[in-house]
């Protein structure tokens, strides 16, 4: 939106719908499928496809045929999606702990943990960015630990980059 609004920002409720268009049929790097195509089943055309000239799609014979065809698309697509997804998701994790600074930490240590809040009215370089104290209940790998306020709160897990010692 950045991009196409004017300098004042005034008009950007005019240029939404196309450059919402735009993001739908642009391929996500994540699933593979553009978003039109994961909820449609089909790609929408625009009105470059229509000056550019299409490729035709095959002739259908009848309506039950191209239900199955478009049936057998999203089922694979379906099938191809998670499984993008998850590697996508590794592959992220890997560049975020190979980011994750090296602190050890012990049962029982005293921690903050970063948890910035925004309140309306008030600026935000002013806010508490660190929550605390919370005891470390448990290492559960080099970059997780398990994290409790008190001995009747429920625990939950924090990455080590948003915790540091008190």
């Amino acid at each position: 939106m950045g991009k196409v609004v004017s300098s004042r920002q005034t008009d950007w409720a005019e240029h939404l719908p196309y450059v919402a268009a735009a993001l739908r049929a642009s391929r996500s790097e994540s699933t593979g499928y553009t978003a039109n195509f994961l909820m449609l089943g089909r790609e929408v055309n625009t009105p470059a496809d229509i000056v550019y000239g299409l490729e035709d799609p095959e002739p259908v014979a009848s309506y039950d045929d191209f239900v199955e065809s478009v049936r057998g698309k999203m089922s694979t697509a379906y099938e191809i999606v998670p499984q993008n997804l998850g590697v996508v998701a590794e592959r992220n994790k890997r560049y975020n702990d190979l980011r994750a600074r090296p602190t050890s930490f012990s049962v029982g240590q005293l921690v903050y943990y970063f948890n910035p809040r925004k309140h309306v009215g008030r600026s935000e370089k002013w806010q508490k960015k660190y929550a605390g104290q919370f005891r470390e209940k448990k290492v559960l790998s080099p970059v997780n630990l398990l994290l409790r306020r008190s001995r009747k709160s429920k625990p939950f897990v924090a990455h080590i980059d948003k915790v540091k010692i008190c």
